[in-house]
């Protein structure tokens, strides 16, 4: 049976971050360094940027529940409590994206070095922990370390600051 990609969610956690922060995340391929989303089309990206990731994250529940199941189990029930989990997923979207705001607002008034925003959500490896810590992926099955090759002595800190790792 195969299980879950990690590659897959690992990428599904970068495009569900560049639908949260469209103006800020979104990739190359839709608009070169430095160039903002036209605002006639940000509603365009949003929206067919999370029509993908929840058609793919879909499809990886699908393959969880499926591996786990006993054999006697219809596939087809599968894929309607996929479903099921990814539409309470995408419902949990909206208040996440305002807590988020108020972490990397947190994070930029907490730093007197940064620059701006900008650089807070796409430089400091904490923001991003918090964004995966944050992510309502978190109550499914898969550990956020899983999805995102991270190691457990990761550091999650702003750049600069220095600690000592536990004993």
């Amino acid at each position: 049976m195969p299980l879950p990609s990690p590659q897959v969610l690992g990428a599904l956690i970068d495009d569900l971050a560049a639908a949260l922060f469209p103006q800020r995340l979104a990739l190359s391929e839709e608009r070169r360094a430095g160039e903002v989303l036209a605002p006639d089309s940000i509603d365009y990206f949003v929206g067919h940027r999370l029509d993908a990731c929840l058609r793919s994250l879909a499809e990886q529940i699908r393959i969880e529940l499926t591996a786990h199941a006993p054999l006697e189990e219809r596939p087809e029930a599968h894929q309607d409590q996929a479903m099921g989990i990814t539409r309470r997923f995408a419902r949990r979207l909206p208040p996440i994206r305002r807590l988020l705001d108020t972490d990397l607002d947190a994070a930029y008034r907490g730093d007197p070095v940064a620059l701006g925003l900008d650089e807070v959500l796409v430089c400091y490896p904490g923001m991003q922990a918090i964004t995966a810590h944050r992510s309502p992926m978190r109550c499914m099955t898969w550990e956020p370390r899983s999805w995102l090759g991270s190691s457990p002595s990761a550091p999650i800190h702003s750049p600069g600051w220095t600690s000592t790792p536990a004993p």
